[in-house]
């Protein structure tokens, strides 16, 4: 078990925090304005998206606005549908080809940073001039240097335990730090 933990601690010892501060601001922002955020991930990465989602959804602003976050992992009929109708990398574009717009941010969760259908969302969210961030681990992959803000809590290429456990860490580290932030802005005063 130490030896687990300490592959965790490793990770966050590394850890960039000036991109963490960002994205905490962004999603801050995101809820403020109502826009949405759409999330993405595969395997243990879509359940830390869904739960990411979950999270986001029951934080509030001093209006009582609710976040407005969607992962684009929940929806097994549509899902299905584009896999089979068209092809499995494209299962979050097309989803946020149909959704998304330019004001809207989409996290993209991902161990390794090289998921085909990953990289195709994030192309997507490009044309649309989504701001983007990458919550990645192992060496960060293609998604490290294409996301407009990388989350990188590096761990070992394919020790995906870690990686995934350090991920659901920091989505529970920004949910409560965009909840402290929407508590202390009101632009009524």
């Amino acid at each position: 078990m130490k030896d687990y933990l300490d592959k965790i601690k490793l990770s966050f010892e590394k850890l960039d925090l000036h991109p963490l501060e960002e994205m905490i601001n962004l999603i801050t922002q995101s809820i403020e304005e109502r826009t949405r955020i759409f999330l993405a991930g595969n395997g243990g990465s879509a359940a830390t998206a869904s739960h990411f989602a979950t999270d986001l959804n029951k934080s509030q602003d001093t209006y009582g606005n609710f976040g407005r976050a969607i992962s684009l992992c929940d929806n097994v009929s549509m899902i299905t549908a584009i896999a089979n109708d068209d092809e499995f990398q494209n299962i979050f574009a097309t989803q946020l080809n149909n959704l998304a717009s330019s004001m809207d941010v989409l996290i993209l969760i991902s161990a390794s940073g090289n998921s085909e259908n990953l990289i195709r969302a994030l192309a997507v969210s490009r044309n649309l001039g989504m701001k983007t961030v990458g919550l990645l681990g192992f060496d960060g992959g293609k998604l490290l240097k294409q996301v407009d803000i990388a989350i990188h809590t590096t761990t070992d290429k394919g020790d995906y335990g870690p990686a995934e456990d350090a991920h659901s860490i920091v989505c529970h580290y920004v949910t409560g730090r965009v909840r402290k932030n929407l508590q202390k802005t009101d632009i009524r005063n």
